[in-house]
């Protein structure tokens, strides 16, 4: 029961990293995105700036020849006026070469600098993307380890039973697996087939198994030598299994 909770918790923090990872896809995806609509908006107002120099020039040109019209019908200061009227135009034709030639200089170097940009962030895409699907495939193969281990469980579990034995849960630890488990055997004494046999086993900091409880007593250095090898081997079932013949051993000899 305690392996069952500790793969299920692990199982969930295993899922949690894969969202995780996919959140950071999605994000440098989004920041990929973002950038392009950045380098569009810009694009845009310049565009739109362009087109706005090219509207007052436009309005200039004909607020000027519309002064050339009423110099000719005045015929005061026509040369003067004409001048004045060149250098506006001039003036305005400087500023409108220049802002174009700004404006590809800036297009000219977004052209050059995106491409890097886009592929620092495909780069880690991918990165991401591997380590994704290499988390995928870990957490499938454990899954498969997992649901083999279950599957041998649950026929121990059948066994046990069938012997008269029932597990009882106790104490959990913070990451929620049982560090405390009861064990309640029945079918020991052939007199008396429901009296209860019992033994508690807990896991300490150190993650060795301890046993807090046992009734009726087993003989300590029995018990301890016991102890020892199960906290060698992990050979839980081993340990049940030598458990229930000391106590079957008991019973014969009327304890």
């Amino acid at each position: 029961m305690g392996s069952v909770m500790m793969d299920h918790a692990e199982t969930r923090t295993m899922e949690s990293m894969a969202e995780m990872a996919d959140r950071m896809s999605k994000e440098l995806r989004s920041e990929m995105h973002n950038a392009e609509v950045q380098l569009n908006n810009w694009v845009a107002e310049r565009e739109q700036r362009l087109a706005e120099i090219q509207s007052d020039y436009a309005q200039t040109m004909e607020a000027r020849a519309a002064e050339v019209v009423e110099l000719r019908k005045a015929d005061k200061d026509t040369t003067a006026r004409r001048a004045h009227c060149a250098a506006v135009v001039k003036k305005q034709e400087e500023q409108l070469q220049e802002e174009v030639k700004r404006l590809e200089e800036l297009r000219v170097t977004e052209r050059e600098e995106m491409p890097a940009k886009l592929e620092v962030l495909g780069a880690e895409h991918q990165r991401i993307a591997k380590n994704l699907e290499a988390k995928q495939g870990e957490m499938l193969t454990r899954r498969h380890v997992k649901e083999e281990e279950l599957s041998v469980l649950g026929k121990g579990v059948l066994l046990y039973r069938r012997l008269g034995l029932e597990f009882e849960g106790g104490d959990t630890g913070d990451d929620g697996s049982m560090k405390c488990l009861r064990l309640v055997f029945r079918q020991i004494s052939r007199q008396e087939p429901e009296r209860p046999f019992v033994i508690a086993v807990f896991i300490d900091d150190n993650g060795r198994y301890v046993v807090p409880e046992c009734f009726p007593a087993l003989a300590t250095e029995d018990l301890d030598r016991m102890l020892v090898d199960v906290n060698e081997s992990n050979d839980f079932a081993k340990f049940v299994s030598r458990v229930r013949r000391r106590f079957v051993s008991m019973a014969e000899a009327g304890l």
